[in-house]
C-alpha cells in the first residue's frame, strides 16, 4: 500500500483498548502503526521503551479530505514529521 499523498480524517475505528494510564504519564511513549496490506486501514499500538503497550487501536480507517493539499505538501509534512536528519 505505501504511503499516499493525501490528507485524512478519522472515518471509524474498530476497538480502543487503554491499558494502565497513570503509569505513561512517568516514561517516553511511542507509536507503532501497522497498515494492513491491500486495505484503507492501520491498527496502533502506544508502547513504552520496554515494549509495555498503553493503547492499542485496531481497525482505523480514514476518509479524503478532496483539494486538502497536492502531493508536494504531504511529502513535505512526512518530512518534516520523520526522525531522519535534513540537511539544512
Amino acid at each position: 500500500m505505501g504511503i499516499k499523498a493525501r490528507m485524512g480524517l478519522p472515518q471509524h475505528i474498530a476497538r480502543l483498548s487503554l491499558f494502565n494510564p497513570a503509569e505513561s504519564r512517568t516514561t517516553s511513549l511511542f507509536a507503532v502503526v501497522t497498515p494492513h496490506p491491500n486495505e484503507e486501514r492501520f491498527d496502533a499500538e502506544i508502547v513504552d521503551t520496554k515494549g509495555n503497550c498503553y493503547l492499542q487501536l485496531t481497525g482505523y480507517h480514514t476518509v479524503e479530505i478532496p483539494n486538502a493539499m497536492n502531493a508536494e505538501g504531504v511529502k513535505a509534512l512526512h518530512a518534516a514529521m520523520s526522525l531522519e536528519p535534513v540537511a539544512a
